[in-house]
């Protein structure tokens, strides 16, 4: 971003007294019209410029290019490949065989209570399931921290033979006991194996991926597809070949499938070399506690209408039948809610969807006894399987979005499954111990809905503690800011990498005001920029209200989709609008309308947000928040300075057409002072930043960083800032390198011009680019080595100096601020 064509350009916002303006007039964030100004004869100009924000929450980012931050939110956006894909079809199977087999359980309550179990009560029958639902998830903290340490396959391998030759023991079982150790802990033990580690794989391929959350909805599919398909075999197979083959040809089924994973899964990342089985520590995280005791609450009764739906249906007359029937809807219905509501979360964030549905499965199970006949049943079973599928499918993405890096998701799901797994132990005896005799199920039903709704008030509280949003501290360290920046953008475009220090300064600039998102776990989730600047110069009266502009909000790739992107843009817009609005109401006479941009008039990193298909979803990003962009892009220019006789040649006629006009070019001298400023005033003082900086440059000692045209009689009738800093040679910046981001990314001795703008009873004469060409040259004669201009609109104009489009062009936005 270059001071040097939008100041010409016309721009009449307010002043910093860094001023450097380099866009149009349709970029103010200020509905002031502003009158128009051409810079010269050839061109019109363009309005003071205005950083653009970049990264958030959308899929790059919320901001420009990134959540967003809060949108491609993403270290760079990672395609899955068919290896991703191959990888979620074998994580689908284990969850078909998995949790698919635990919600078919109810087929199994009923089928024991009548057969071989008939002399056992109803709750000890139920155990059977209960441990399954436990040893599953509880199995986690072993099996998600060795699947980081590596041990995918040999996990699956394990867990697959033990599953299948419990499920086979469970056919040729006699006593209670036997089936509790074959098809309660067995089963349970090859499930829990397999099932943390299959989960896990999914954060290694689709973690950087916009299908991540529809992956995990994918995923949790798995279940829904098997609890349509097993009941319905089990159905057909326990009077056809009676129990135990039926049992075998289940088991013969379940090794297909553990074979199949056992190819399919697969990792990226490399292993962890320390491992923790039981890692208490990630519960310092009150926010993970929370969620993980909301999680276990819910978990505790949501899943009553799957274990008894079917003796509950029996129980209120439909037939054993239509019963099974009734518990296939459910879960066939749930495969719509672990994936239409999926889709959504990928905008809204997993945890979002995890509540809404908690809260209405909660809500249901306050109704269930109300269904009592064949419709009520079936119409309530295929709802509450909606509800409950959406739930069960963002349960897993949530948790894993809590590992502060992909490798540690096992970790983090593991302990999280370890503690569900006593509530789940817990939930079917106890559900089972509340029904009355054999109809009575208002008692149960009244326990599961309340127990729900707590499991959903405690991850809502758990959500608001999962990170806050403060000021940053000016003088605390920005390497954690920095190292966001560096893993966010330029991983998207390279030529956005910005050093470390220089960072530093535009995060301290004198009207900056900083953003931060944090966590327990991790210190820098995102960042919000935001600058201020007078709307005109300092002796215009009319325009000492202030602009606002959103400079950059950038949102950690691993952490887009939670709402911080949204959270970081609300505070940082909040704090603008009030400070704009408070300006209006102080101004001499009172102003009623101002403004706000996405980017930055002075300093300044960004036009607007980059173009291209990467950035595409930020820009979307920031429209839904009901910012307004213009038709017409801006772009920065760039050319390469080599002094010798060829520069000379190239620069020659343009210098030539300006000398028959009796025009020359150079530096000010003190006694031209008066005349710099009178030309200013005059024409440029409702450009924001442009006539302030000026002698922002003389007072600091920078009088050579400004070039001006003189007329025959030696009056000052254009003027351009032509400044040059040296990187790393410990002298101070000037005003002009301090307020840009670029020029210092682009060499050691990169010059800027900007605030490019002569009289208008000058134009035409060949006075603005003559006069560009002679900075040029000046440049070249001082040791420069190229030269930036940002923020231009003069399609043309600087290209007959050698000029060329530097990376990407912008799209610039903005909104009103009003005061009544």
């Amino acid at each position: 971003m270059s001071l040097q064509e939008p100041f010409s350009s016309r721009d009449p916002s307010p002043s910093t007294t860094l001023g450097r303006i380099s866009r149009s007039r349709d970029d103010m964030e200020l509905d002031i019209k502003q009158p128009e100004t051409p810079l010269d004869e050839t061109a019109g100009h363009e309005e003071p410029s205005r950083e653009l924000k970049t990264l958030g929450e959308g899929p790059v980012a919320p901001g420009a290019a990134a959540e967003a931050v809060e949108g491609q939110e993403e270290e760079g956006e990672v395609n899955p490949g068919y290896k991703g894909w191959l990888n979620l079809l074998g994580a689908v199977l284990i969850n078909l065989i998995c949790y698919g087999m635990t919600s078919t359980f109810g087929v199994f309550q009923d089928y024991y209570q009548t057969h071989q179990l008939a002399s056992n009560s109803a709750t000890q029958i139920s155990w059977i399931g209960s441990i399954q639902y436990c040893l599953c998830p509880m199995l986690g903290c072993i099996s998600g921290p060795l699947f980081d340490a590596g041990y995918l396959r040999s996990l699956v391998a394990t867990g697959g033979a033990i599953y299948v030759l419990c499920f086979m023991m469970a056919s040729i079982a006699k006593e209670y006991y036997q089936f509790l150790l074959a098809h309660g802990i067995g089963v349970g033990i090859g499930m829990g194996l397999m099932f943390s580690p299959s989960v896990s794989t999914l954060s290694h391929h689709f973690a950087r991926s916009r299908y991540r959350t529809l992956a995990y909805g994918c995923q949790a599919s798995g279940s829904a597809v098997a609890g349509i398909i097993f009941p319905i075999m089990l159905r057909f197979l326990f009077p056809a070949v009676g129990f135990g083959w039926a049992m075998r040809i289940m088991g013969f089924i379940i090794l297909l499938f553990v074979i199949v994973a056992f190819f399919s899964l697969s990792r990226v990342h490399p292993p962890r070399k320390k491992i923790a089985v039981l890692s208490p520590t990630v519960f310092k995280n009150p926010a993970y506690t929370l969620y993980v005791c909301g999680a276990g609450c819910i978990s505790l009764a949501i899943y009553a209408p799957m274990n008894f739906g079917v003796t509950y249906a029996s129980a209120n007359g439909l037939s054993t039948s239509m019963a099974n029937y009734s518990l296939a809807i459910s879960n066939g219905c749930s495969i719509v809610g672990r994936i239409v509501p999926l889709m959504i979360a990928q905008r809204v964030g997993p945890i979002n969807i995890l509540l809404t549905f908690g809260i209405t499965s909660g809500v249901m199970l306050f109704l269930w006894t109300l269904a009592k006949n064949q419709s009520g049943i079936l119409a309530f079973d295929a709802l509450y399987g909606i509800s409950s599928g959406a739930y069960a499918a963002s349960l897993n993405a949530g948790a894993a979005s809590f590992a502060p890096h992909p490798r540690q998701s096992g970790l983090y799901l593991g302990m999280c499954f370890f503690t569900m797994a006593f509530f789940w132990l817990a939930g079917t005896p106890a559900t089972a111990a509340l029904i009355r005799g054999k109809s009575n199920y208002l008692p149960a039903t009244m326990f599961c809905g309340a127990v729900v709704i707590l499991g959903a008030a405690l991850i809502f509280f758990g959500r608001l503690l999962r990170f806050t949003v403060s000021t940053w501290d000016p003088s605390s360290s920005s390497e954690d800011i920095h190292k966001l920046w560096s893993k966010t953008l330029p991983s998207l475009e390279p030529a956005y990498a910005i050093p470390a220090e220089k960072l530093h300064s535009l995060l301290v600039a004198h009207t900056a005001r900083v953003f931060v998102a944090t966590s327990p776990s991790t210190p820098t989730l995102g960042f919000a920029l935001t600058y201020t600047i007078r709307l005109g110069s300092a002796t215009m009266p009319s325009g000492q209200h202030l602009k606002g502009g959103l400079s950059m909000l950038v949102v950690d790739p691993l952490h887009r989709n939670r709402g911080i992107g949204s959270a970081l843009h609300d505070a940082a817009l909040s704090y603008l609008t009030k400070t704009v609005r408070d300006s209006l109401t102080r101004s001499d006479p009172p102003a009623k309308e101002g403004g706000i941009i996405l980017g930055s008039v002075f300093p300044r990193i960004f036009p607007g947000v980059p173009d291209g298909p990467e950035f595409e979803p930020a820009r979307r990003w920031f429209e839904k928040r009901g910012w307004a962009f213009g038709k017409d892009r801006s772009i920065d220019l760039y050319r390469t300075i080599a002094p010798g006789d060829q520069l000379n040649k190239e620069m020659e006629p343009l210098l030539q057409r300006a000398a028959d006009h009796g025009l020359r070019f150079g530096p000010p001298q003190a006694s031209d002072d008066a005349g710099l400023y009178a030309l200013q005033k005059l024409e440029f003082d409702g450009f924001t930043g442009w006539p302030d900086m000026f002698p922002a440059l003389i007072d600091s000692g920078h009088r050579d960083d400004i070039h001006c045209a003189f007329d025959s009689q030696g009056n000052v009738v254009g003027a351009t800032i032509a400044a040059l800093y040296r990187s790393g040679s410990g002298e101070p910046r000037n005003p002009a390198h301090a307020a840009l981001a670029w020029p210092e990314t682009l060499g050691k001795a990169c010059g800027i011009i900007a605030c490019v703008g002569v009289a208008s009873s000058t134009r035409g004469s060949g006075a603005g680019i003559g006069m560009v060409a002679s900075a040029v040259l000046d440049l070249a004669r001082r040791g420069a080595d190229g030269c930036f201009i940002d923020w231009v609109h003069l399609d043309g104009f600087y290209q007959k100096c050698g000029f060329a489009p530097w990376e990407r062009p912008y799209w610039e936005a903005q909104r009103s601020v009003t005061v009544g």
